[in-house]
């Protein structure tokens, strides 16, 4: 074996992986190579990362603050739920909230900041609010009423234009499928994936995407909730799919959806499947199974 040959096997990654059988001209690994890259678009952008930096407990990444995005991307779906999983105290290096909340007390950022304000004044402020806006800032009070009327829109303008809503959290995309119509609008990469898998299955008649509608009650109020999947098998047997992240399914108004979903169910000889990102992995893994044998 030749010199160079010898000194090519024996390269070694900055953190200690093997590159041996790689390219000559790679001197890191995927994952060093990928963080590489971005420590350096974030010197380009004069972003710098804190000594106090925290560590994402999910990917190891370490960064200024782990953003809604960011643990969004993991499957969870508010700050607090995030924190209370890894029992995290903040989301944001010290030495940042620090510097944050001494930008906040100067008089430039905000004049406002610490002042008392008299009885007087609060009333002024809460009466030119009023049915000036929506939520807490508008005290714009929401009946069970006007609840009901505004889930009952909404629920007719996405039915009648699925695709006219979009979370920027979720990869809501059209795709093309064998099991659905030719063109079918997903709401997130796991209703995707879902639909992959059924393409696999010859015991998969039709699947409709946002099949329909049912009411349910929750906190005073009616709503209306529509399920991701009806799925037809042979026979036929049909089955409600609900596609979820486990750690919402016990959610107090997801389990009003599903008892409401149960119960129209039941009333069809119907089934319902909750399916968690445990269970899509699970179909994966079968359905790649299952292609090696054939």
């Amino acid at each position: 074996m030749t010199e160079s040959r010898t000194a090519m096997l024996s390269r070694l990654c900055e953190c200690g992986v093997s590159l041996e059988e790689q390219h000559p001209n790679r001197v890191r690994c995927a994952p060093c190579a990928q963080q590489a890259l971005k420590t350096g678009a974030q010197r380009n952008k004069g972003i710098t990362v804190a000594p106090d930096a925290v560590t994402c407990p999910v990917c190891q990444e370490r960064m200024n603050c782990i953003t809604a995005g960011h643990f969004r991307k993991h499957g969870y779906v508010d700050a607090a739920t995030f924190k209370r999983v890894f029992n995290l105290v903040t989301l944001k290096a010290p030495s940042l909230c620090q510097r944050h909340s001494a930008a906040m007390t100067t008089e430039k950022v905000n004049k406002t900041k610490g002042r008392q304000r008299t009885n007087h004044e609060r009333e002024r402020i809460s009466t030119a609010r009023k049915d000036k806006g929506v939520g807490v800032a508008g005290k714009y009070v929401r009946t069970p009423e006007i609840r009901t009327r505004i889930s009952v829109g909404v629920t007719a303008f996405l039915k009648d234009k699925p695709d006219a809503y979009k979370n920027r959290f979720y990869k809501a995309e059209h795709i093309t499928t064998e099991c659905s119509a030719p063109e079918v609008w997903v709401r997130s990469s796991w209703e995707k994936r879902v639909l992959r898998v059924l393409d696999q299955y010859n015991e998969v008649d039709h699947v409709t995407v946002e099949p329909f509608s049912i009411p349910y009650l929750f906190d005073d109020a009616w709503h209306h909730y529509t399920p991701d999947l009806l799925v037809r098998f042979e026979g036929p047997v049909y089955e409600v799919w609900e596609v979820k992240p486990a750690y919402l399914v016990n959610d107090p108004r997801n389990v009003a959806k599903f008892e409401a979903l149960r119960r129209y169910a039941e009333l069809r000889d119907w089934h319902v499947r909750i399916v968690t990102l445990a269970d899509i992995e699970s179909m994966e893994r079968l359905t790649a199974a299952d292609s090696r044998l054939q």
